[in-house]
């Protein structure tokens, strides 16, 4: 016994001093537990006493084994035969030592525990029902596949290594936790490790050489990616911890999450990812490379964070890509392949910069509004694109070189700026989209190679502010965004618009050509005009449309000094004024002007290249000439934009047209107009001066022309200005320098031409006037005229036919002048030479064709006569005859006047209008005892009008050039003094002049139209008899023209009648030698004041018809009834007989006085704090000073009246227009 346990003993103590025992396995599917199935190698006999000691070996020889009980071996575990051993474990078994020839195994197991960490032990391959767990320390090789059916357990410090098997495990460290086991492996295919649920507690790692699967799940130990090929996702991937990567890891199209405890990166190598999750990769770590290359879907997020690079040329995106955080690189931003939007995130840098340079070609997008979107002085590679697209807010630039660099907004009208924060290089492309977008250059853009700015879609602005450096943009750019300028004496460079504006907000200057293509504006002032200074530089604006506009208001200025300032299609809007200043001569390019040129003072000729459209006022300055050459001026806006000429310059023209330049305007502050080479039309206007030069030629009148300066005609050739029937010529005189001029004021049936000069000078060969007279000769007849030259005779009327003077009997004469201190016709002399005198007398010369023969000429048509024009203030001596004495034979009184009485008879002078304008009789100053009637005869019908009462027929009123007209004296007069300031060439002679207060009665044959007026007013100083200085006598019309008049009393036909309203019934006359002619009688009662009602009354029917309705009268002619036939009735008087009593006999309302040069007036006090009228007349009628005032407390009121002579004179007060009271008052 004792024996025995000193053997067992000694072989104990042999073990644990390290004596190595071989056993081998003898039972094949033996228990491993029992020791009797074990055998030491060669001596099978000898059986272990136990598993503990672990210099022992035990080798399973290519047996199988089972295992029942729990087993625990300490020494090393193998099977040295080339045989596998199935082990089939139903109870744990635990390795304290080595395990070695794992491949030779194969079998089930319960749970198996790994300890021994001298050298890295065999993992046995096979299913393992329950555990399998490598203690601290462990590092275990897989020999196979290995399924762990419930757990599996890596115990800190513990490595699994796969090599190239399977590992599937249900869980993992379900006992332990959260160890620092590492599983690796190097298995390839799709599912190398397996998780059935929970999360990898052990770390995991991937590393064979070349690519793998990483199966999706949680890896809550980290996940390492270690040598060469691609790590590919199969699904989502959770890591804890930390995440290695020095295999490329390929994400696919899953998503890489943070665990509880997010993981931090390391490695060398990049992360793949195609996933369109947000976040396909976890924000704000710190990666190294990460390519972003989702091919579907999109977009694809690129979270915050720091990258050490972004994007991999062969592993490009294909949809684009939104970052969700601030992005910093490290090193090196590469091609993503697709467009990024940061949106408001920034992209960032680690302070040195990034490479940009292999960005690839897309665009990066950035709606960040911070002073650093991006980092500052970043080289942008190749075919990118920065987009600074913000449209909430204002955006800022940083320096740096942009290969294409894009500003864009949509803001709906509010302007977004993107302003430069330094100096930027753009290599390829500027684009600036959306109107309102602004790229705002507060530094110098370079241009760093030919880079274009063309694109798609509605562009923005260029804007140089105040704060840009001279130089701020390259010159000879084109530019498809607007430009705006609102620098003060910025200097802008050479470019040219496409589509697009160029806006100039302040005060510059061009610092080289300017080309518009297309229809973009240059628009001047933003809040007030400016002024832009082209200098010698040129503006092209193409032929697509551009304009010059103000934006702001008007007054702004395109200055230029430029020879050929602008060239294309040019239209100046009506707030722009092109200014021209070379010293030298300048082209006025073919345009629209429509706030008119200037010409700045002492800068030579600019002259036309073409036709050109004018508004507003041009300005041709001092020294300065506008040469129209052939080229026209026209009107543009005729309806809406004055055409004014302003300056002391002068302008010529050379065309042809009838309409060289717009008709009807003010050019008198030029110094000259001149009418050069072959222009053939005076244009009618306003002038200082007109100078006439170049080839012999007709010009025409095409319209008035005023002047108040000189018509010059200054040429050697032969010149003809022909006024034109309706137009005139005003001016202060006509002067011919050289050659041979003649001045022909042409006529027809519906008009005639005028003069008005005031001066007549000839220094040249000669210059003659030639007056034309249209004679109706549908009947033959005698024509009251003169002939209104001096210089020439009556005689040059004749054409062709018989005119007889006072060479010939008296049955023969034809031409007869009246003798005043007669009253008589006198044979006149048609050869004499007309003097001032003679081209004052009037005429009755008799034309047409009778049975004796064609006097004067044959048929209807014109007579002319040349001479000197009259252009002095006449002296016109006048007589007095009471007209009832028969003189010379001719046979008793007067025979031309209605009534038989002296009134009717006396005085009678026989005038004519020796100027060749109208003249004006309303301003003719009258000498004494003359009546201001005034009288014209137009062949078969009598006109007359009344200064006084202001009443009458302005056919009377104007006298034509060389028209007889009759004045009539009442006693001995003086003479009649012809004043060249009544000459009046604008005055009407084709309506009736209305009264003030009262009617027009006409009689009309139905017919025949023919008609005949009298005029009946209500003047409370007036008489019911014939009134000198307020009436007009009727004189006899011819035998079938209507005549009415008013017949106060037999002796007196009144063709005007002024009563005071005490009268309210009025005789009126007819006479008609047509019998049985339908006459309708009317009444145009407008003015009518002082009563409601007017009624004519027919003697002959006993008719009574109202005409104040608009009515009519009409009746058969009778030539056998009285000529006293009818009665106009006024009733529903609107005026107080006695107030009108009052008004005419008291001083209480009114009076006045005269103080040396002053005029005193005293008003009633009704009347105070009212408009009052005032006016002064001599007795003939005539006014000669009007004053209108606002009646005040003070009394008397104080008036300045210099100019009045000492005499009678009539005081009239008036209201609104009515007549309130006429005083006299004299005058010392």
């Amino acid at each position: 016994m004792k024996k025995t346990l000193l053997i067992l003993f000694s072989t104990v103590s042999l073990g644990l001093f390290g004596q190595n025992i071989d056993y081998e396995f003898l039972t094949n599917g033996g228990a491993l537990d029992d020791v009797n199935n074990w055998g030491e190698v060669g001596n099978n006999s000898n059986h272990p006493v136990s598993f503990a000691l672990t210099t022992d070996t035990w080798d399973m020889n290519g047996l199988n084994g089972i295992l029942n009980n729990s087993l625990s071996i300490a020494g090393t575990f193998l099977n040295s035969s080339v045989t596998t051993s199935t082990l089939t474990l139903s109870a744990n078994l635990d390795f304290q030592g080595d395990v070695q020839n794992g491949d030779k195994f194969t079998g089930s197991y319960t749970s198996v525990n790994y300890y021994y960490t001298t050298n890295s032990v065999d993992i046995l391959p096979g299913t393992y029902s329950s555990a399998l767990a490598l203690q601290t320390g462990v590092s275990g090789v897989a020999q196979g596949n290995i399924t762990v059916s419930l757990d599996l357990e890596l115990f800190s410090g513990s490595e699994l290594d796969m090599q190239t098997f399977t590992l599937a495990t249900n869980r993992s460290n379900l006992i332990g936790g959260a160890v620092n086991g590492t599983i690796k492996t190097q298995n390839t295919t799709a599912s190398p490790i397996s998780l059935s649920s929970g999360s990898w507690m052990s770390a995991i790692e991937f590393n064979a050489p070349g690519n793998q699967t990483v199966p999706s799940g949680e890896y809550e130990g980290g996940l390492t990616l270690s040598t060469a090929g691609t790590k590919t996702a199969s699904g989502d991937i959770t890591v804890h911890t930390s995440l290695d990567v020095d295999a490329v890891f390929d994400m696919s199209t899953h998503q890489l999450l943070d665990g509880s405890a997010a993981f931090t990166v390391s490695g060398t190598s990049a992360i793949r990812t195609q996933s369109t999750d947000n976040p396909p990769i976890p924000s704000s770590k710190t990666w190294g490379t990460v390519i972003f290359n989702a091919s579907s879907g999109g977009p694809q997020y690129i979270p915050g964070g720091t990258y050490d690079n972004i994007g991999d040329a062969s592993n490009v995106a294909t949809v684009s890509h939104e970052a969700l955080g601030n992005i910093t690189i490290n090193d090196a931003w590469l091609d993503v392949g697709t467009d990024i939007d940061m949106g408001t995130f920034q992209v960032l840098t680690d302070g040195d910069g990034f490479s940009a340079t292999s960005i690839g070609t897309y665009t990066i997008s950035t709606q960040n509004t911070s002073s650093n979107p991006i980092p500052d002085n970043i080289s942008w590679g190749n075919g990118c694109t920065i987009n600074f697209n913000s449209s909430v807010a204002d955006q800022t630039i940083p320096p740096g070189t942009y290969y294409n660099l894009q500003c864009e907004s949509s803001s709906s009208g509010t302007p977004r700026h993107k302003t430069t924060s330094g100096a930027i290089t753009v290599n390829n492309g500027l684009i600036i989209l959306g109107s309102d977008s602004y790229l705002v250059l507060n530094h110098v853009l370079t241009d760093g190679g030919t880079f274009g700015t063309s694109s798609t879609g509605t562009y923005g602005t260029l804007e140089i502010g105040s704060s840009s450096p001279a130089g701020a943009f390259p010159s000879n750019k084109t530019w498809y965004c607007g430009v705006f300028i609102d620098q003060a004496s910025y200097s802008i460079p050479a470019l040219t618009l496409v589509d697009n504006d160029l806006t100039i907000g302040e005060s510059c200057s061009l610092g080289g050509n300017v080309t518009f293509s297309g229809a973009g504006d240059l628009e001047l002032g933003t809040g007030s005009a400016v002024t832009l200074d082209c200098g010698s530089n040129t503006i092209d604006f193409g032929s697509g449309g551009a304009s010059v506009l103000a934006t702001f208001g008007s007054g702004s200025v395109v200055r230029t000094s430029a020879t050929t300032p602008f060239s294309g299609t040019i239209l100046f809007g009506s707030g722009v004024t092109p200014s021209f200043y070379g010293n030298n001569s300048q082209v006025i390019p073919a345009g629209t002007y429509r706030r008119g040129v200037t010409l700045e003072a002492s800068t030579g000729t600019k002259t036309l290249s073409g036709n050109i459209a004018l508004d507003g006022t041009t300005t041709i300055n001092t020294n300065t000439v506008l040469a129209c050459s052939t080229f026209q001026v026209t009107e543009d806006d005729v309806n809406n934009i004055d055409f004014i000429i302003a300056g002391s310059g002068s302008f010529t023209t050379d065309n042809t047209s009838t309409t060289p330049f717009p008709a009807d305007k003010d050019w008198s502050s030029l110094s000259e107009v001149t009418y050069r080479s072959s222009s053939t039309s005076l244009v009618g206007g306003t002038y200082s001066s007109i100078s006439i030069t170049g080839s012999a030629r007709t010009l025409t009148t095409q319209g008035n022309v005023n002047m108040s300066s000189i018509l010059f005609v200054s040429t050697s050739n032969a010149i003809e200005i022909d006024i034109a029937k309706n137009t005139y010529i005003n001016c202060e005189g006509v002067t011919n320098t050289t050659g041979v001029t003649v001045v022909n004021l042409k006529a027809d049936s519906d008009g005639y031409g005028q003069l008005k000069c005031r001066s007549v000078s000839n220094s040249g060969t000669s210059l003659d006037f030639t007056k034309e007279q249209y004679v109706d000769l549908s009947t033959a007849r005698y024509f009251h005229m003169g002939l209104p030259l001096t210089g020439s005779s009556l005689d040059e009327l004749n054409n062709s036919s018989i005119m007889v003077g006072n060479g010939g009997s008296a049955a023969q004469v034809t031409t007869w002048y009246w003798d005043a201190s007669t009253s008589s016709w006198t044979a006149a002399d048609i050869s004499a030479s007309t003097t001032n005198t003679l081209a004052s007398r009037g005429q009755a010369i008799f034309a047409g064709t009778t049975g004796d023969g064609t006097f004067l000429r044959s048929g209807s048509g014109i007579i002319d006569a040349s001479g000197d024009a009259v252009a002095d203030n006449i002296t016109y001596s006048l007589d007095y005859h009471d007209g009832q004495t028969s003189n010379n034979g001719q046979g008793g009184s007067v025979s031309f006047v209605g009534g038989s009485g002296v009134s009717a008879t006396q005085g009678w002078n026989f005038v004519s209008n020796p100027y060749l304008g109208n003249y004006d009789w309303q301003d003719q100053t009258l000498p004494s005892n003359i009546s201001s009637a005034i009288y014209q005869w137009d062949g078969s019908q009598w006109f007359s009008y009344n200064t006084g009462s202001q009443t009458g027929d302005s056919d009377a009123r104007y006298i034509s050039p060389g028209k007889g007209f009759w004045i009539q004296a009442t006693a001995a007069p003086g003479n009649l003094a012809l004043d060249t300031s009544n000459i009046d060439v604008t005055g009407s002679s084709s309506f009736w002049k209305a009264p003030a207060d009262g009617v027009t009665l006409t009689f009309t044959e139905t017919n025949s139209m023919k008609s005949d007026n009298s005029y009946v007013n209500f003047i409370a100083n007036s008489t019911p008899g014939f009134d000198p200085g307020l009436d007009a006598l009727k004189l006899v019309n011819s035998d079938n023209i209507p005549s009415n008049w008013i017949e106060m009393n037999s002796s007196e036909h009144l063709s005007i009648c002024s009563s005071p309203v005490s009268v309210t019934s009025f005789p009126v006359s007819f006479s008609d030698s047509d019998n049985n002619e339908m006459i309708t009688v009317s009444l145009d009662y407008a003015n009518l004041k002082s009563f409601t009602t007017v009624e004519i009354e027919d003697i002959k029917t006993g008719n009574r018809v109202e005409l104040t309705n608009n009515g009519s009268y009409s009746f058969v002619n009778d030539i056998g009834y009285p000529e006293q036939r009818f009665i106009l009735h006024f009733s529903g008087s609107t005026v107080n007989l006695e107030d009108e009593a009052e008004a005419q006999n008291s001083v209480a309302n009114f009076d006045a006085y005269f103080s040396n040069e002053s005029f005193g007036v005293f008003v009633g006090e009704e009347l105070m704090y009212k408009n009052l009228t005032v006016s002064i007349s001599d007795l003939t009628g005539k006014m000669l000073q009007s004053y209108t005032f606002s009646v005040s407390e003070s009394n008397p009121i104080l008036l300045h009246a210099p100019s009045i002579p000492s005499g009678v004179y009539v005081i009239t007060f008036t209201q609104e227009g009515e007549f309130l009271q006429a005083i006299k008052s004299i005058k010392p």
